[in-house]
């Protein structure tokens, strides 16, 4: 069937207890060589009864990775596994370049805030992810979703917040063990400022100006900061 079915656009493979890394891979391999571009994959051991053992982990993304690799209009993946751990995560992360055609990514697993901290470094060079959704992480704390937060609005300095990624404009981290309620309303912020704002660089910089001003003098601030505001208005306009 997956040889010779070039239409494929959707390909779901979740909640079967006997599908391990090699029948997956098996299948992944079989539908590049039919010519089939998929617009989405899912993959999830999520629903198999905690008592059974997970067949899936790390190796099958040796196989989701050569597939995003060779489909252009692969959009959306969802990878959830007990097994998938910080190694996996970080795999994944080396197709998230300027050519990675994944614009919704769902990630769950046995993976903590090493591997979330190695997602925010790829987001430094992605600009086609919109959403992302960690799912099930019971070892991601602040420190990890801080990293995502980092990414999508440094403010290390004013042209770090404009080097920052805007295209990010959803993230949701559900995890065991618990983020503070800080850090998840920055979270929620992002999404909020989506809504809110059709360029989402300029809230940033209002914000990082206006903390900026309410820590330092307004006449320090205004003299050290308007060449930045200058070129950034030349650049993106005054509205």
């Amino acid at each position: 069937f997956f040889c010779t079915n070039d239409k494929l656009e959707d390909l779901e493979l979740c909640s079967n207890a006997f599908m391990d890394d090699i029948a997956i891979g098996s299948i992944l391999e079989w539908v590049q060589k039919s010519g089939s571009n998929p617009k989405s994959l899912l993959i999830s051991d999520q629903s198999v009864e905690e008592n059974t053992a997970s067949k899936l982990t790390d190796s099958i993304i040796f196989s989701v990775v050569r597939l995003v690799s060779k489909s252009p209009h692969l959009s959306q993946l969802h990878l959830c596994a007990r097994n998938i751990t910080n190694s996996g995560v970080t795999m994944l992360a080396s197709t998230f370049d300027e050519n990675c055609p994944i614009k919704r990514l769902t990630l769950g697993g046995n993976f903590g805030d090493s591997g979330l901290k190695t997602i925010a470094d790829a987001l430094e060079r992605n600009n086609s992810i919109i959403s992302i959704h960690f799912t099930g992480c019971g070892l991601v704390s602040d420190a990890g979703a801080n990293a995502i937060l980092k990414a999508t609005n440094n403010c290390d300095s004013l042209q770090s917040v404009i080097d920052s990624n805007h295209t990010l404009t959803s993230v949701r981290v559900q995890s065991d063990q618990g983020m503070s309620e800080e850090v998840i309303n920055k979270l929620r912020w992002i999404r909020f400022n989506s809504v809110l704002h059709s360029n989402a660089v300029k809230p940033k910089m209002i914000s990082y100006l206006k903390e900026k001003i309410e820590r330092n003098s307004l006449e320090g601030v205004g003299i050290k900061m308007m060449p930045f505001v200058i070129e950034f208005i030349c650049q993106h306009g005054s509205h």
